[in-house]
Protein backbone atom coordinates (compact mmCIF):
# COMPACT_ATOMS: atom_id res chain seq x y z
CA UNK A 1 0.00 0.00 0.00
CA UNK A 2 2.94 2.55 1.07
CA UNK A 3 4.69 1.41 -1.92
CA UNK A 4 1.73 2.24 -4.27
CA UNK A 5 1.13 5.27 -2.70
CA UNK A 6 4.78 6.43 -3.27
CA UNK A 7 4.70 5.02 -6.46
CA UNK A 8 1.77 6.66 -7.93
CA UNK A 9 3.28 10.48 -7.76
CA UNK A 10 1.59 12.02 -4.63
CA UNK A 11 4.38 11.35 -3.12
CA UNK A 12 7.61 13.60 -4.11
CA UNK A 13 10.96 12.24 -3.23
CA UNK A 14 13.07 16.00 -1.97
CA UNK A 15 16.41 16.71 -3.30
CA UNK A 16 19.10 15.56 -0.69
CA UNK A 17 20.18 19.40 0.79
CA UNK A 18 23.80 19.05 0.19
CA UNK A 19 23.08 17.96 -3.33
CA UNK A 20 20.27 20.46 -4.18
CA UNK A 21 21.64 23.72 -6.59
CA UNK A 22 18.39 25.16 -6.31
CA UNK A 23 18.87 26.35 -2.40
CA UNK A 24 20.17 29.25 -2.05
CA UNK A 25 23.06 30.22 0.35
CA UNK A 26 22.15 30.59 3.82
CA UNK A 27 25.34 31.54 6.61
CA UNK A 28 23.52 31.27 9.86
CA UNK A 29 26.31 32.02 12.78
CA UNK A 30 23.44 31.93 15.45
CA UNK A 31 23.60 28.15 16.55
CA UNK A 32 20.72 25.58 16.06
CA UNK A 33 18.71 27.06 18.75
CA UNK A 34 18.24 29.90 17.51
CA UNK A 35 18.10 29.18 14.00
CA UNK A 36 14.72 26.39 15.13
CA UNK A 37 13.05 30.03 16.33
CA UNK A 38 13.95 31.68 12.78
CA UNK A 39 12.56 28.78 11.10
CA UNK A 40 9.72 29.21 13.46
CA UNK A 41 9.03 32.71 12.96
CA UNK A 42 8.85 32.29 8.93
CA UNK A 43 6.25 29.33 9.20
CA UNK A 44 4.32 31.85 11.29
CA UNK A 45 4.63 34.46 8.60
CA UNK A 46 3.65 31.73 6.12
CA UNK A 47 0.73 30.51 7.99
CA UNK A 48 -0.46 34.11 8.19
CA UNK A 49 -0.38 35.22 4.40
CA UNK A 50 -2.03 31.53 3.98
CA UNK A 51 -4.91 33.16 6.55
CA UNK A 52 -5.03 36.44 4.63
CA UNK A 53 -5.24 34.18 1.31
CA UNK A 54 -7.58 31.33 2.07
CA UNK A 55 -9.09 32.62 5.65
CA UNK A 56 -10.92 29.73 7.47
CA UNK A 57 -13.73 31.90 8.30
CA UNK A 58 -16.51 31.17 10.90
CA UNK A 59 -19.14 29.67 9.63
CA UNK A 60 -21.05 32.15 7.23
CA UNK A 61 -24.80 30.98 6.44
CA UNK A 62 -25.40 30.04 2.61
CA UNK A 63 -21.83 30.03 1.69
CA UNK A 64 -21.61 26.83 -0.21
CA UNK A 65 -17.99 26.88 -1.40
CA UNK A 66 -15.06 26.53 1.22
CA UNK A 67 -12.21 26.49 -1.43
CA UNK A 68 -11.31 29.20 -3.74
CA UNK A 69 -10.29 29.73 -6.80
CA UNK A 70 -6.35 30.40 -7.98
CA UNK A 71 -5.78 29.88 -5.06
CA UNK A 72 -7.38 32.39 -3.37
CA UNK A 73 -10.62 31.91 -0.63
CA UNK A 74 -13.62 33.50 -0.17
CA UNK A 75 -13.28 36.94 0.89
CA UNK A 76 -9.16 36.10 -0.09
CA UNK A 77 -6.99 38.45 -1.13
CA UNK A 78 -4.08 38.25 -3.13
CA UNK A 79 -0.37 38.41 -1.88
CA UNK A 80 3.01 38.30 -3.84
CA UNK A 81 6.41 37.05 -2.30
CA UNK A 82 7.12 40.55 -1.91
CA UNK A 83 3.92 41.11 0.00
CA UNK A 84 4.55 38.12 2.58
CA UNK A 85 7.58 39.74 3.98
CA UNK A 86 6.45 43.17 4.74
CA UNK A 87 10.08 44.94 4.87
CA UNK A 88 8.11 48.43 5.25
CA UNK A 89 5.52 50.72 6.65
CA UNK A 90 4.89 51.70 3.28
CA UNK A 91 4.71 47.83 1.76
CA UNK A 92 2.09 47.97 4.84
CA UNK A 93 0.18 50.42 3.75
CA UNK A 94 -0.37 49.37 0.19
CA UNK A 95 -1.63 46.14 1.69
CA UNK A 96 -3.96 47.37 3.73
CA UNK A 97 -4.87 49.89 0.97
CA UNK A 98 -5.62 46.79 -1.41
CA UNK A 99 -7.58 44.72 1.56
CA UNK A 100 -9.80 47.88 1.32
CA UNK A 101 -10.06 47.89 -2.39
CA UNK A 102 -10.67 44.48 -2.01
CA UNK A 103 -14.02 44.83 0.73
CA UNK A 104 -14.91 47.50 -1.78
CA UNK A 105 -15.26 45.42 -4.99
CA UNK A 106 -14.27 41.87 -4.98
CA UNK A 107 -15.65 41.35 -1.19
CA UNK A 108 -18.75 42.86 -1.66
CA UNK A 109 -19.61 40.96 -4.85
CA UNK A 110 -18.88 37.30 -3.30
CA UNK A 111 -20.85 38.96 -0.05
CA UNK A 112 -23.86 40.09 -2.54
CA UNK A 113 -23.90 36.70 -4.58
CA UNK A 114 -24.83 34.87 -0.83
CA UNK A 115 -27.92 36.82 -0.72
CA UNK A 116 -28.93 37.01 -4.25
CA UNK A 117 -30.92 33.91 -4.68
CA UNK A 118 -34.94 35.20 -4.49
CA UNK A 119 -35.56 31.46 -4.18
CA UNK A 120 -34.35 30.56 -0.54
CA UNK A 121 -37.56 30.98 1.06
CA UNK A 122 -36.80 34.49 2.92
CA UNK A 123 -39.13 37.40 2.56
CA UNK A 124 -37.84 40.89 1.92
CA UNK A 125 -37.47 42.11 5.58
CA UNK A 126 -34.93 38.42 5.85
CA UNK A 127 -33.32 39.36 3.22
CA UNK A 128 -32.50 42.52 3.81
CA UNK A 129 -31.15 41.71 7.72
CA UNK A 130 -29.09 38.63 5.75
CA UNK A 131 -27.62 41.46 4.03
CA UNK A 132 -26.48 43.33 6.61
CA UNK A 133 -25.31 40.64 8.91
CA UNK A 134 -23.27 40.16 5.81
CA UNK A 135 -21.83 43.30 5.60
CA UNK A 136 -20.91 43.46 9.14
CA UNK A 137 -19.16 39.98 9.06
CA UNK A 138 -17.07 41.03 5.77
CA UNK A 139 -16.18 44.67 7.80
CA UNK A 140 -15.11 42.22 10.78
CA UNK A 141 -12.93 40.17 8.23
CA UNK A 142 -11.26 43.28 6.93
CA UNK A 143 -9.97 44.43 10.18
CA UNK A 144 -8.83 41.12 10.80
CA UNK A 145 -7.16 41.07 7.91
CA UNK A 146 -5.15 44.86 9.16
CA UNK A 147 -4.59 42.65 11.94
CA UNK A 148 -3.12 39.81 10.14
CA UNK A 149 -0.98 42.68 7.73
CA UNK A 150 0.70 43.81 10.92
CA UNK A 151 1.25 40.72 12.41
CA UNK A 152 3.46 40.05 9.18
CA UNK A 153 5.11 43.03 9.45
CA UNK A 154 5.74 42.41 13.24
CA UNK A 155 6.94 39.23 12.22
CA UNK A 156 9.34 40.07 9.66
CA UNK A 157 10.85 43.23 11.60
CA UNK A 158 12.08 39.78 14.19
CA UNK A 159 14.00 38.38 11.67
CA UNK A 160 17.54 38.42 11.39
CA UNK A 161 19.79 40.24 8.96
CA UNK A 162 20.93 36.43 7.18
CA UNK A 163 17.27 35.60 7.07
CA UNK A 164 16.04 38.73 4.98
CA UNK A 165 19.11 38.48 2.61
CA UNK A 166 18.08 35.12 1.59
CA UNK A 167 14.17 36.09 1.13
CA UNK A 168 15.73 39.25 -0.87
CA UNK A 169 17.16 36.30 -3.14
CA UNK A 170 14.65 33.72 -3.08
CA UNK A 171 11.87 33.63 -6.28
CA UNK A 172 8.66 31.89 -3.94
CA UNK A 173 8.61 31.56 -0.36
CA UNK A 174 8.80 27.79 -0.88
CA UNK A 175 12.44 29.05 -1.71
CA UNK A 176 13.09 30.33 1.37
CA UNK A 177 11.50 27.42 3.73
CA UNK A 178 13.58 24.81 1.87
CA UNK A 179 16.90 27.19 1.94
CA UNK A 180 16.57 27.12 5.81
CA UNK A 181 17.29 23.91 6.16
CA UNK A 182 20.79 23.66 4.69
CA UNK A 183 23.20 26.55 6.77
CA UNK A 184 26.32 28.24 6.36
CA UNK A 185 27.88 25.80 3.37
CA UNK A 186 26.97 25.78 -0.05
CA UNK A 187 25.47 22.46 -1.26
CA UNK A 188 28.25 19.82 -2.39
CA UNK A 189 27.13 20.30 -5.92
CA UNK A 190 28.51 24.14 -5.87
CA UNK A 191 31.70 22.62 -4.81
CA UNK A 192 32.29 20.23 -7.89
CA UNK A 193 34.63 21.39 -10.66
CA UNK A 194 32.71 21.98 -14.28
CA UNK A 195 33.42 18.85 -16.32
CA UNK A 196 35.45 21.08 -18.78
Amino acid sequence: MTASSAADGSWHAKALPTLDSTLQPYRWPYGPAALVQERKTVTKILEAAHEIRMPSLRVWPHVPISNGRYGIGFLGMYMSVEDVFINSDHSRNMLVDRAHQCFNVDWKLEVQALSANTNDGLDAGQRDSMRYMHYQMAEEHLYEVVDLIDTLQGLYDELKPETVQLINRCACTIDVKKSMVMTNEPSAFWHLAPPW
